[in-house]
């Protein structure tokens, strides 16, 4: 069988026009942070001179459009304040790209960040956890190192006004949060009532810019699967929590919500086990990514061989492409020239597979918790890279 013919998408991630990268400098621009540009059109402003005096994105893991349309009725406040706006994740569609994204204003072949796990320098770097072989890796690769541009939140406060990161306690000091939201001040949460009040209270303060981040209905559909009754429950709940602020937001203030990524069901025969498929393993030198989105790194004599065995194991439920074709395809935006770019370009496999159906390839035995996952994320498909993006203005 010839590798699966899927085109890549015409249109590649909206960066600088339509994409989550573009969402923090907009609301820095409203502010009137200097430099920044809102792109997004995001529009607001009270002051005379039009800026707008606090503002706030609120970030919901997981809030793929798609599902916020199809379950609008359960979710009213948040179906109002959409009202068929939506923003496309970059690629991977994965919860660290996207936050890198978020932070930075940048495209993940810009901020550096391009999947869940990635190759640095021979080694297989969890992006979320900051761990190889479940180990800190924190020395090994050090999170300015791997995303060394100035965040949004620098800029903010270098122009004299105030970013804050509203968030679990748990990520204050994450390699995460040190790579893609540096600059801010930490706010630690528990639970979602002292968000909110953690919030308000920071949005008092004019000139301030506040990040907010909330988990729970990705948990949820990885472990339920996106759709399923809890997961609707916990849909109505943040709809709720976003009600509650709307109720609290002082005058003058910009306020967004959106997602990370969507989700998807991954299920059937198209789910494959690559650990238990030695046809796949033969010529991989080093294997990363995600079930939806997987790297592999092969010599450039296996390069043609290997492609033609994934293409014939996984068929039409996948794209199988090299780096320079997802490159050349802008998936990953511009990248950077010279060292970097090449540092950059050796994080994302020699060839890149992509689910496009319901399939993608786990591993059981290496990735066990990943691949016992019912709601998966990270491919371009409409379901995953699209976003749902409200607005709301007081």
């Amino acid at each position: 069988m010839a590798p699966a013919t899927h085109p890549v998408p015409p249109e590649p991630s909206g960066y600088g026009r339509r994409s989550l990268a573009d969402l923090m400098p907009s609301l820095a621009a409203r502010l009137g942070v200097p430099g920044m540009a809102d792109v997004l059109g995001l529009g607001g402003g009270v002051d005379g001179d039009g800026t707008d005096r606090s503002a706030l994105m609120l970030l919901v893991d997981g809030l793929g459009a798609a599902l916020v349309e199809e379950h609008a009725h359960l979710a009213p406040t948040l179906a109002a304040l959409t009202a068929g706006r939506s923003l496309d994740a970059g690629f991977p569609a994965s919860t660290p790209i996207s936050v890198a994204s978020l932070g930075t204003g940048l495209s993940p072949g810009a901020h550096g960040l391009v999947g869940l796990t990635m190759n640095v320098d021979g080694h297989v770097l969890d992006t979320l956890k900051w761990t190889v072989g479940g180990r800190d890796a924190s020395a090994l690769a050090a999170p300015e190192q791997i995303q060394p541009y100035p965040t949004v939140f620098e800029q903010v406060r270098a122009a004299g006004f105030r970013p804050v990161v509203v968030s679990s306690y748990l990520f204050a000091n994450s390699a995460l949060t040190r790579a893609a939201l540096r600059g801010a001040d930490y706010r630690g949460t528990v639970a979602h009532g002292d968000l909110a009040a953690a919030v308000l209270d920071e949005l008092r303060v004019p000139g301030t810019l506040v990040y907010a981040y909330v988990s729970e209905l990705d948990t949820v559909g990885h472990v339920t699967g996106p759709g399923s009754p809890a997961w609707q429950f916990q849909l109505r709940e943040i709809d709720h929590l976003v009600a509650l602020l709307v109720d609290g937001l002082p005058s003058g203030t910009l306020m967004t919500v959106t997602g990370d990524h969507g989700m998807v069901r991954m299920a059937g025969d198209a789910v494959v086990d690559y650990d238990e498929t030695p046809g796949l393993q033969e010529g991989v030198r080093l294997i990363a990514g995600e079930p939806r989105v997987r790297y592999l790194h092969v010599d450039a004599a296996d390069l043609a061989a290997v492609r033609s065995r994934w293409a014939d194991v996984l068929g039409d439920e996948a794209w199988v492409g090299t780096r320079a074709d997802i490159e050349s395809a802008g998936l990953l935006g511009a990248l950077p020239q010279g060292p970097r770019g090449a540092d950059v370009r050796s994080r994302v496999g020699d060839l890149v597979v992509v689910a496009t159906g319901m399939g993608g390839v786990v591993r059981r035995t290496a990735e066990p918790v990943v691949s016992s996952l019912i709601g998966q994320h990270g491919s371009w498909t409409d379901a995953e890279r699209r976003i749902a993006l409200a607005v709301h203005h007081t």
